[in-house]
């Protein structure tokens, strides 16, 4: 939409998706949008034609809850409703890595990675976080070991801040809460 004017028509229509989007974003220079969806796709989308350019499915159409770009611009981390991380390599165009954190299946609803790429954040239904710490902030090739978890007491997780270099001290949970840190 054009936010000068009174125009209430959209500037552009990105259309795939066969169920409700519930994640999207931008690439840094605004030259594509990525979006999630409960279809269990992730897509691409050119901005300057509306066009879909890539299209990444989860086996089983496992409904995409979150998706985060990378500060690499290469690669996108997603959460969906098993509770699977993944990381989607944008120029090999396949899934590089998956892990779910917890054994069960329970929904991650946020991921997010730090402004230089050292860290990857993921929380799921019932107020756990899990934090990964990469050994190349260039890429995330893995997300298997260097992970912390976090439970919250009493309730769950509503909101997670990475702010650029600090560390897991940026978790903020129910204002009545407190976190309790432990090594997996």
């Amino acid at each position: 939409f054009e936010t000068n004017t009174s125009n209430g028509n959209p500037l552009l229509s990105f259309e795939g998706h066969t169920n409700n989007v519930t994640a999207l974003g931008f690439q840094s220079d605004a030259r594509w949008i990525y979006t999630g969806s409960e279809d269990g796709t992730i897509k691409i989308f050119d901005m300057r034609t509306a066009v879909c350019q890539r299209n990444y499915e989860i086996k089983g159409k496992i409904a995409v809850n979150t998706v985060a770009l990378h500060p690499n611009q290469a690669q996108l981390i997603s959460g969906d409703q098993n509770g699977c991380v993944r990381v989607w390599d944008l120029v090999a165009n396949k899934c590089l890595a998956e892990v779910a954190p917890q054994n069960e299946d329970i929904a991650i609803r946020s991921v997010s990675v730090s402004s230089d790429g050292k860290m990857i954040v993921a929380a799921n239904n019932v107020g756990n976080c899990f934090l990964w710490h990469m050994e190349s902030p260039q890429t995330c090739s893995s997300l298997e070991g260097n992970i912390r978890n976090y439970h919250s007491v009493g309730g769950y997780l509503f909101l997670i801040c990475l702010i650029l270099n600090i560390t897991y001290r940026s978790l903020y949970s129910k204002v009545t809460n407190s976190l309790k840190y432990s090594n997996i």
